[in-house]
């Protein structure tokens, strides 16, 4: 089954793991293949993943704990370095060798030199989320990629439902997928923005409950531009015309959310000065200098509580 023939940022992968059972009479109820098709590991290692990765991507790979090397493996072999992952912390006991397995791995690799995201603005490291139909992963993956890497192009492999979002592939794929590019108006075209978003724009994540703070952070820019120009300088392009409506907070918000920000551009887009659009950040408190403020004032306010001990 071909790949797709365009490039993406972010590839999240849950491949059909073949995994020899303890016992052929016992335990083949559990097992994958009782369930659906799967594959060597030599198989899929050999997908050409690196022809549909961008320069500067991630690869988000689940992984069964008995398949963790083969799954390393399987990331060097697609073209990535693994980096971290994450542990699913289910809410029912498995089985195992050496122990009664209760989790799964979501192994995170990079190629190039995407970005990390800001301090304060990771997920923990575990993540619990009650079990579903065999093989069914939480969404806390996709969680993570929108919310760490907003507005670039994204691809589930091996997908069983669409998303809004997001390319699918795989057998189970659904036919019609949703997909939203990149908006023509975001920052540094194809690739990543030049850092993530302010945590103070959105929570982070307790739990596994970050699809609020991922959808709010998403939203295009172009999905408000058309009206934010609208309102602000109707028909006209005379800046000493601009006013800031929510429509246009929601541009620069936005804007301010993915990063490093194009003042000029941005400017253009609303109509306004650099000048205007600054001001206006600032009074929104999206400024750098607003910004450590408000960390300071958080950091204080915690300090107080534990009678400044750290």
């Amino acid at each position: 089954m071909a790949l797709p023939d365009r490039k993406y940022v972010v590839i999240l992968a849950d491949p059909e793991w073949q995994f020899r059972v303890y016992s052929q009479a016992s335990g083949m109820d559990r097992a994958a293949d009782n369930h659906y098709p799967t594959s060597p590991t030599d198989e899929i290692a050999a997908r050409d993943v690196r022809s549909i990765a961008a320069e500067d991507s991630v690869l988000l790979l689940w992984a069964t704990v008995p398949m963790l090397l083969d799954a390393i493996r399987v990331m060097e072999a697609w073209g990535f370095a693994y980096k971290t992952h994450w542990i699913w912390l289910k809410d029912q006991l498995g089985t195992g060798f050496w122990n009664r397995n209760q989790h799964e791995l979501l192994l995170l690799g990079v190629r190039g030199a995407p970005p990390a995201p800001a301090m304060g603005d990771q997920f923990r490291s575990a993540l619990a989320h009650p079990v579903g139909a065999h093989s069914e992963k939480p969404p806390f993956a996709h969680e993570i990629a929108e919310r760490y890497f907003p507005n670039v192009p994204k691809i589930e492999l091996n997908a069983r439902q669409a998303r809004p979002g997001w390319a699918a592939w795989g057998l189970e794929a659904p036919l019609e997928t949703p997909v939203a590019d990149i908006p023509s108006s975001a920052p540094h075209g194809e690739g990543f923005p030049s850092s993530l978003p302010d945590p103070s724009q959105a929570k982070a994540s307790t739990g596994n409950g970050a699809t609020e703070a991922a959808a709010a952070i998403e939203e295009p820019l172009d999905s408000v531009a058309g009206e934010a120009s609208r309102a602000s300088v109707g028909a006209g392009t005379d800046a000493s015309a601009f006013k800031s409506t929510p429509a246009t907070d929601a541009v620069i918000k936005a804007a301010y959310g993915v990063g490093a920000v194009d003042l000029s551009a941005l400017a253009g887009q609303l109509g306004a000065t650099k000048l205007q659009v600054r001001r206006r950040a600032n009074q929104l408190g999206l400024s750098s200098r607003e910004r450590q403020r408000a960390a300071v004032t958080e950091s204080n306010k915690r300090r107080s509580k534990t009678g400044g001990a750290q």
